[in-house]
Parts: C-alpha cells; sequence; structure tokens
C-alpha cells in the first residue's frame, strides 16, 4: 500500500512536471489578445463593437469570457506567466480530484493509471487557456448531477452555477447539454417527467442570459458550433480522424470496455452522456478534454464493480495485480508518448520561435502610412504588442458573419482571408480596399503539412474547397512590385509606397 502511495506520488509529480513546462513554454496566440481586452474592459467597460479589426469594426462583438479577461489582466502584472501556469494547472489538476474524491474503494494504483489515461490527452491543449475553467465547473457539474443524493439537495443551487459560468466561457452549454440528457434519461427510467428538474433545465437556460451581453452570448456560441467551416480551416476543431491522437486509445479502451461490461450496472444517464460526449470529440478534437471528463466517473465507477465482482481471494488478487502492473505500464508509455508530442508542440509556439519578435520591433520604429495584413496566427500577439495598429484578422473571427457591413467593410473577415490566401480574390484589390500598404508575412511558402490522405478526407469530407492549395503570397507580392522591408527567421515585412 505504501508502495503504491509512493508509485502514485511520482507519476503526480512527472505529470504535473510535464504540465507546468509546457504552460511555461508555450505561448497560446488567444492569451495574448485576452489580456488586452481586459484591459479594455478594466479602463473603459465592455465594448460593443470589435475593437481590435479594421476589417469588421462594426460587428457586434461578443467575447463569452469577458470576465476571465478581466481577472487576467488584474492577476498577470502580479503573478506573471507562472503564476497563471501555476493556477490552470490546479484547476486541471481539480477536474481529476473532483471526479475522483471520495471513491475509496479502489486503490492507489487505479488512481495512478486513470490519472495517466486521463492527463495524456488533456495535455495537448493545456495552457493558460480560458476554456480550463470550463472544464473544471463541467466536472464539478457531472459530480453533482451523477449522484442523486446530491443533486436533490444542491441542485436548486446550478443557476447560479449556470450564471457564473456563462460569464466565464461559452463552454456552458455543454453542461447544460448534459443536464438535458440526464432529466431526460432519468425520466424515461422513471416512466414519469420530473418536472422540477425540467423547470430547473429551463431557469438554468434561462440563466445564461444574464451576461453583458444578454441574447447575443447564444449567438456567438451557436455561430462556432453550426460552422462547418472550422472543421477544416482551425485544427483544433477537426474531426478526430485527421489528428487521429492515439493518446486517448488507453482511456477509451479502458472507459468504454467499462461502459460495456456493466452498461446493466451503471446508471443510465451516466452512459448516455459518456456516449455523447466520444461521439462530439471525433466530430472535433475540441471536445477531447470534455470526454475525458465524462469518462471519469464511468471509469471510477468500472474500477469499483470489477473489484467487488473479484473479491478478496489470494490467488484472484495475485492475479489482478499482476495483469494491473501490465495496464500501470502500458499507462506510463501512452502518457510519455503524449509528453513528448505536447512539449515538441509547445516549443514550435514559443515566442522565439512562432512569433514575429524581431519584425515587431522594428515596425514599431518605422514610421509607416497605411494599415498592415498578417499572418492569421499571429493576431493576437500583434494586438498585444501593437495596440494602436488594427488587425486584418485574429483568433477571435473565425465565425463571425456580418451581413449589414457597409462598404468598407467585410460580412466575412474568415472567408476572405483564406479567399486571398486561394487566389480567389485579388489581393492587390482587397489590399487597396483597405489601405494596406505593409504586410507581414512567413520568410518562406509555409510547407504543406497535410498528407494525401488527410487531403482526400478534406476533400471527401469538406468538399474540394476545403482541399484547395494556396498562393505563394510572398511571392507574388514581390512579382506586384512589393519589396522586402524587414527579414528574420520567423517573419518577412513587404511593403508598398503610398
Amino acid at each position: 500500500m505504501k508502495n503504491d502511495k509512493f508509485i502514485f506520488g511520482a507519476i503526480f509529480l512527472f505529470v504535473v512536471g510535464v504540465f507546468f513546462i509546457r504552460g511555461i513554454v508555450f505561448l497560446d496566440p488567444d492569451f495574448l489578445w485576452h489580456l488586452k481586452f481586459g484591459e479594455i474592459v478594466a479602463t473603459s467597460g465592455i465594448p460593443r463593437t470589435d475593437p481590435f479589426s479594421y476589417t469588421m469594426p462594426s460587428f457586434l462583438y461578443v467575447n463569452h469570457e469577458w470576465f476571465l479577461d478581466v481577472l487576467l489582466y488584474f492577476a498577470y502584472p502580479i503573478v506573471g506567466q507562472v503564476g497563471l501556469v501555476l493556477f490552470y494547472l490546479a484547476l486541471v489538476v481539480g477536474v481529476y480530484l473532483v471526479g475522483v474524491y471520495g471513491r475509496m474503494e479502489i486503490g492507489w494504483k487505479e488512481y495512478s493509471v486513470l490519472f495517466l489515461l486521463f492527463m495524456a490527452p488533456v495535455s495537448a491543449y493545456f495552457g493558460v487557456r480560458p476554456q480550463i475553467a470550463s472544464w473544471f465547473l463541467f466536472a464539478a457539474f457531472l459530480r453533482l448531477i451523477f449522484d442523486q443524493v446530491s443533486w436533490k439537495k444542491w441542485r436548486l443551487f446550478t443557476p447560479l452555477l449556470f450564471f457564473v459560468w456563462a460569464n466565464m466561457h461559452g463552454g456552458f452549454l455543454s453542461g447544460l447539454v448534459a443536464m438535458f440528457i440526464v432529466v431526460v434519461v432519468r425520466s424515461v427510467v422513471a416512466k414519469r417527467i420530473l418536472v422540477v428538474d425540467f423547470v430547473l433545465l429551463l431557469i438554468c437556460t434561462l440563466a445564461t442570459l444574464g451576461t453583458p451581453y444578454r441574447e447575443l452570448l447564444w449567438r456567438e456560441v451557436w455561430s462556432s458550433i453550426a460552422d462547418s467551416s472550422l472543421r477544416y480551416r482551425v485544427s483544433e476543431w477537426r474531426p478526430f480522424v485527421f489528428a487521429a491522437d492515439v493518446s486517448i486509445a488507453g482511456l477509451v479502451g479502458l472507459s468504454g470496455g467499462f461502459a460495456w461490461a456493466y452498461r446493466r450496472k451503471m446508471a443510465l444517464e451516466k452512459i448516455t452522456v459518456y456516449i455523447f460526449f466520444l461521439i462530439q470529440a471525433f466530430l472535433s478534437n475540441r471536445n477531447i478534454p470534455l470526454w475525458a471528463i465524462s469518462a471519469i466517473p464511468v471509469t471510477i465507477e468500472g474500477f469499483e464493480i470489477f473489484k467487488r465482482q473479484i473479491g478478496n481471494g489470494k490467488e484472484t488478487r495475485e492475479r489482478y495485480l499482476i495483469a494491473f502492473n501490465a495496464v500501470l505500464y502500458m499507462a506510463i508509455f501512452i502518457f510519455a508518448m503524449r509528453a513528448y508530442l505536447s512539449l515538441k508542440d509547445a516549443v514550435a509556439l514559443r515566442e522565439d520561435v512562432f512569433y514575429p519578435v524581431g519584425a515587431v520591433q522594428y515596425l514599431k520604429q518605422t514610421e509607416r502610412e497605411g494599415r498592415m495584413f498578417a499572418n492569421y496566427g499571429w493576431g493576437g500577439y500583434l494586438i498585444w504588442k501593437m495596440p494602436t495598429e488594427k488587425v486584418f484578422i485574429d483568433g477571435r473571427m473565425p465565425s463571425w458573419e456580418n451581413p449589414s457591413a457597409p462598404a468598407n467593410e467585410t460580412t466575412s473577415v474568415m472567408d476572405d482571408y483564406f479567399a486571398i490566401l486561394r487566389g480567389d480574390l485579388e489581393f492587390e484589390e482587397q489590399f487597396g480596399k483597405y489601405g494596406i500598404t505593409t504586410v507581414l508575412w512567413n520568410p518562406e511558402p509555409a510547407r504543406d503539412s497535410v498528407s494525401r490522405f488527410e487531403l482526400l478526407l478534406l476533400r471527401l469530407v469538406f468538399g474540394e474547397e476545403a482541399a484547395k492549395p494556396g498562393i505563394d503570397l510572398g511571392k507574388e507580392l514581390l512579382e506586384s512590385g512589393w519589396v522586402v522591408r524587414y527579414q528574420d527567421k520567423n517573419s518577412v515585412v513587404f511593403g508598398k509606397e503610398t
């Protein structure tokens, strides 16, 4: 027993260390505009329209993470990157602890295996990111609603939970969906309508209107759900088949095996929620953490049932321990493999590796006229580093649509951005429309990292448009008379005489 505790402690420190290193190294592009938005709210109030772009400045901008952005703005000067990483790391660990707390029928080895298999796929999405707070609230809500005793005792407080949740992140919808599934399934099993719970579901939904954006919050959340183009334009939104993260295999196998084997012993609503979010994880990588959270209660209960079944016989227990040691080694291998990839990805998004650090310094020191067109992935960085410079596009805008946009704006900046890069829109015409005289771009043509298999899948799933190759923008600029003003290993600045 003491040895098992030591093993869990060693595994815990190893996993937490990996997450901490990733959080310190990884600079999320969205973190930067969140910081700037928090400053605007704290000093000037919530802006009604987009404060950062020149392509859609009249768009009714909804930031469903506004409250966390304000906290971020006040916390960052005090605790810095390290403090923020520790806070979000505590939330991720808290997600696991909320799921396993008080479940004493299983041992430390089982805790170790579940911790490794849960944290492996989640590591790919860790950073200073608002959605992690949503993960924690989702885990807490599942723990509450799956325990019928606690649910009856505390359910009247759930509208308050959803009010807070809606002001922190759009992930509140995952909680409402889970609640709907649970209430419907329990009604079917009980063969009667659970009126109180359905009324509570309605009140929780209405509570999400208690934000500065009111009903516009739902417009923003729905636009992301309904926008099928996100599934091929933004890697984190792509279906699982395009990433094929095998680190989820261990948790799928363990939790799915338990769900199937003990389907008659587990609560039907628990299995239904698990299956729903598993499907969502396969439809979009972004949902993998939500599914992993829903897998915790299924796996914990599966362990408990299994251990009760094998009993306390000496021979049976010895066989179980031998077999389970093999499972533990497999879980360690899976996490180590995923940790390597997660840290590698983090290094690729380190500030001095991915972002145009030198170009930004050059642009700050150079007098220019006109506006700038830049890489989509650098938009948040430019908002942070060059706050007086409006951007063409950034990570907030993939699903924005404004059919009534004035002539000097666009109805969909993401469509225009990709149309320019594919050559469907003449860049000179678009640059002239917005008065663009500077282009901040990659120093070499972006290497096509999409395999032939992925291109085939893109064509089959999303059509020819999704797999259409892009132009070499740098080459096109030079051939059109633009000149290189600055260049380093990360970026190149093209200029045009005004």
